[in-house]
């Protein structure tokens, strides 16, 4: 019976030191949604000429521990009708430590099965604030814009 009882508090032992290694995300604290468009867009009918991309760098600004966060990407097309676009949700859940940053861009978006030339918003939800900002690019141009950071219940 001694042998029992050992081996079980063993095996919760265990597994406790393992949890404690891995993050576990609580409800997203903060949520952020940034304007995103990727390749060449179409208005209306007729094809534009230029191509464009979005970037958005994400950075943790905390000077401890990590932040976790996921995505999803609310499109905005097809265009004409005012019609919704549908969402999805990217199955990654990202973390960045004290102070690291990540690109999240359109080759990486189109790899996800989103389609290549797309218009809507990259959603972030996170358990702690971040620096999101988006860089949109054209031939010949750039701008730089800060995603505003909404407090969630």
């Amino acid at each position: 019976m001694k042998t029992q009882t050992a081996i079980a508090v063993g095996i919760v032992v265990v597994a406790s030191l393992a949890g404690a290694s891995r993050p576990v995300q609580q409800g997203p604290g903060y949520e952020y949604a940034v304007k995103i468009m990727c390749g060449t867009p179409l208005s209306g009918d007729q094809p534009v000429v230029t191509r464009f991309m979005t970037r958005v760098n994400v950075h943790n600004p905390n000077d401890t521990g990590y932040a976790i966060f996921r995505k999803k990407v609310a499109l905005t097309v097809p265009p004409g009708g005012q019609r919704r676009g549908r969402v999805v949700k990217i199955d990654v859940i990202d973390t960045l430590h004290a102070d690291e940053a990540l690109t999240i861009d359109c080759p990486d978006l189109v790899a996800r099965k989103l389609p290549s030339s797309l218009d809507g918003f990259l959603v972030i939800h996170s358990d702690k604030t971040l620096d999101v900002v988006a860089v949109y690019t054209v031939p010949g141009g750039i701008d730089v814009e800060r995603a505003l950071e909404r407090k969630m219940p």
